[in-house]
């Protein structure tokens, strides 16, 4: 089984959509219900596409022409996002996820899919021109921030989007922080790009199992020698929430009690989660307890499936 932050997240809100999700979606598989949970698992709201988007321009324009020693011009970069925001919402808008034989692969960065395509007939245009700007204006920030230019200036390595993986109690621990920073004579900075608007969500969970599994992975062959050589701990590591629409950077300091905080609810969710894996009696919908929060039914992606099994049984 993997854990990570967004998987015990979505468990601990609703098992019946972790079920759907992580269990039952399959993308080769011959069972039909399976094969239509693994094509609604790739809907996404216009909000999460617009994160998608910004977070895949960082990844592969603006990381590597970095570490080039040049960023991109602002408009390059709008030009470049522009056109990829265009050809997602042409393939998402004609369903194209659902053509027979069509794969993440094939699709590749144009492969997208939308809740409200699949649920509501189609897309609100207002949002997706909404949408559109704030992809512009969070590139644009980030382009002039001080951020980039201090990490820019002063780091030894830069690795985008790498996935991180650990071994505990028989399951396996994943994460996939959105940028690594190395430097030479100092511990690493972990940073997490966040495009929202007005939201005061704290995120030093999701960034701390990000340094806990950092600290505790085998060292990749790309990592640099002097990281490895200092032995750092998560605690040390510098961790670094940068919002996006409003140019403020959230910096969050761990003590070793967070650290310990957070193997235990690693460890504790994880255990919780394995043990549904293992009991083959529990590989029904029925055994998965629904959501307690109302709003996340309207806005779930497995809802069509989860309706249909709810009709299912037997009273």
């Amino acid at each position: 089984m993997k854990w990570s932050y967004s998987k015990a997240k979505t468990f601990n809100h609703c098992q019946r959509k972790w079920y759907y999700a992580e269990i039952m979606a399959q993308w080769n598989a011959k069972e039909p219900l399976r094969k239509e949970v693994y094509l609604l698992k790739q809907l996404r709201s216009i909000h999460a596409w617009r994160g998608n988007i910004v977070d895949t321009v960082i990844h592969k324009m603006i990381i590597p022409r970095m570490v080039k020693g040049k960023l991109p011009s602002e408009q390059e970069t709008i030009r470049y996002a522009t056109a990829l925001a265009e050809r997602q919402l042409d393939f998402g808008k004609r369903n194209r996820h659902r053509e027979p034989g069509m794969t993440q692969t094939k699709g590749g960065d144009n492969y997208c899919a939308f809740f409200d395509v699949e649920y509501k007939n189609g897309l609100n245009e207002m949002q997706v021109e909404k949408a559109k700007q704030e992809i512009n204006a969070a590139l644009s920030t980030l382009l002039c921030s001080p951020l980039l230019v201090e990490i820019k200036r002063n780091a030894s390595k830069i690795i985008p989007q790498r996935n991180l993986i650990i071994p505990a109690n028989d399951f396996n621990v994943t994460s996939r922080p959105d940028l690594i920073v190395f430097y030479d004579n100092r511990p690493p900075l972990i940073v997490d790009w966040k495009v929202h608007e007005g939201r005061n969500t704290d995120y030093w969970l999701q960034l701390g199992i990000y340094a806990y599994v950092l600290a505790q992975t085998k060292p990749h062959v790309d990592f640099p020698v002097a990281f490895i050589e200092a032995k750092y701990s998560a605690h040390d590591y510098a961790v670094t929430e940068f919002q996006l629409l409003k140019g403020l950077t959230k910096e969050y300091r761990l003590s070793v009690e967070d650290i310990l905080d957070i193997e235990d609810y690693i460890h504790s969710t994880g255990s919780i989660m394995k043990s549904f894996v293992e009991e083959d009696d529990k590989f029904d919908v029925r055994h998965y307890a629904s959501t307690r929060y109302p709003g996340m039914c309207a806005s779930c992606e497995f809802g069509k499936v989860c309706w249909e099994a709810e009709t299912n049984v037997e009273h």
